[in-house]
């Protein structure tokens, strides 16, 4: 693949333009830098609306070869999934290492809900396995009440 390719990266409306080196890898952390969020990578080709689901490197070429310049490339956010693992995603953009298993651990010896981790900015409401019922005005109640 080129060394650094101009791409559009759109995510849920919000449209950003970036030079990048190109891999599976590098895009979806470029996703969660610019959206903060975990994304599924789809693209169009010129002149059809379907949307093409990319998985690997080698979709990711083909994209590129097909997709139009700049390639645009949409994220869908994944909405469900484990507050830790997004934690612990958010922890290693600041490099603080910790795993899943390690958070979910630290969480239970202090006693703290997981909704801690969406108040303070390490996982999106999306992740709370009832996010529904999760009501942001409950944000300022301590954890023991």
């Amino acid at each position: 693949m080129e060394d650094h390719v101009l791409l559009k990266l759109e995510c849920r409306g919000e449209v950003r333009l970036v030079e990048m080196e190109v891999t599976m890898e590098k895009i979806q952390a470029k996703f969660f830098e610019l959206f903060g969020t975990e994304v599924a990578l789809k693209f169009t080709m010129d002149g059809d609306d379907d949307e093409i689901a990319i998985k690997t490197d080698e979709e990711l070429k083909l994209a590129q070869r097909f997709g139009g310049k700049p390639l645009k490339i949409v994220g869908k956010p994944e909405c469900a999934g484990d507050v830790f693992r997004w934690a612990s995603k958010s922890l290693a953009n600041h490099s603080v290492e910790a795993t899943p298993k390690d958070i979910a651990k630290l969480m239970d010896v202090l006693k703290l809900k997981q909704r801690r981790l969406v108040k303070f900015g390490l996982a999106p409401r999306q992740a709370l396995k009832n996010y529904e019922d999760y009501d942001l005005a409950d944000d300022d109640r301590d954890d023991d009440d």
